[in-house]
């Protein structure tokens, strides 16, 4: 099968693109600015969306790349015969809540400018009713080779580097995480379709720790003696259900084996 891929030089683009090469499939990168159209010669079967602008860039910044193109990449799609097109959304779309577990069926509440674009871009499938199945991955932090934007990724680079981490609610279970490979898997049977219309699907891992044994548990397995403090032990915190994820075909990993893959990615030798 065909696949495009956008965003394929970025961080989970780069895996997703590798996994999906190694299942058989040709892989196919668009150049240029997605903002301005898509160009791409000859027949693609599935979508992989995975370009996107994260915080820090201006609203006017993330609009542009994540609803524009996204409309770009999805009109594209409709008109070149695509059959699936899988979308990478983000939590970041919930904003700022209360609820103690988040599911697909969760309110949305004024998320950040960064989440908003995520959310029109999924919009932006949901709305246009087009004549492929589409679905979009609300993702949490992304962990593997490479990643240092998700919370957990930067901990690990404080443990490395032998300095002091502060948790908050340290007795919280922390499910808020993905390892590339689980993702990639999932991305990879989502390619083959199995779905009609538009889904969206939760993503993170099961059976958690807590915020302070995540934290520890990552320490020990980097070999780190970094002190471990508590700031705010009552801060709000959300965990994820995945149920409807796992519905669709996706294998989540344990907290436990999350931590594994992600230390074993930060050992010197690990390569994407």
């Amino acid at each position: 099968m065909k696949v495009l891929v956008t965003g394929a030089r970025g961080f989970v683009g780069r895996h997703l693109a590798v996994a999906l090469r190694t299942a058989g499939h040709e892989v196919v990168a668009p150049s240029g600015d997605l903002a301005l159209g898509v160009d791409v010669e000859g027949e693609v079967e599935a979508v992989v969306h995975a370009a996107a602008r994260l915080q820090g860039a201006t609203p006017d910044e993330l609009v542009r790349a994540n609803v524009d193109a996204t409309r770009n990449v999805a009109e594209w799609a409709r008109t070149h015969g695509v059959r699936t097109f899988v979308y990478l959304s983000s939590i970041s779309v919930y904003g700022a809540q209360s609820t103690p577990v988040l599911d697909e069926g969760s309110k949305v509440a004024l998320p950040d400018p960064y989440g908003l674009s995520k959310l029109r871009g999924e919009e932006v499938l949901s709305d246009a009713s087009p004549p492929f199945a589409s679905i979009a991955l609300r993702l949490p932090g992304v962990l593997g080779a490479g990643a240092h934007r998700p919370w957990l990724a930067r901990v690990a680079q404080a443990l490395l580097a032998g300095e002091a981490i502060t948790i908050h609610s340290p007795d919280a279970p922390f499910t808020s995480m993905v390892h590339t490979s689980e993702l990639a898997d999932f991305v990879v049977r989502l390619v083959a379709g199995g779905w009609t219309g538009f889904e969206r699907a939760v993503l993170g891992c099961v059976e958690p720790r807590t915020v302070r044994e995540t934290v520890e548990g990552l320490r020990s397995r980097l070999g780190s003696r970094s002190p471990i403090r508590v700031g705010d032990a009552n801060a709000p915190t959300v965990g994820v259900d995945v149920s409807h994820a796992t519905a669709l075909g996706f294998v989540p990993k344990r907290a436990d084996q999350v931590l594994d893959a992600f230390a074993r990615d930060l050992s010197p030798s690990a390569s994407v």
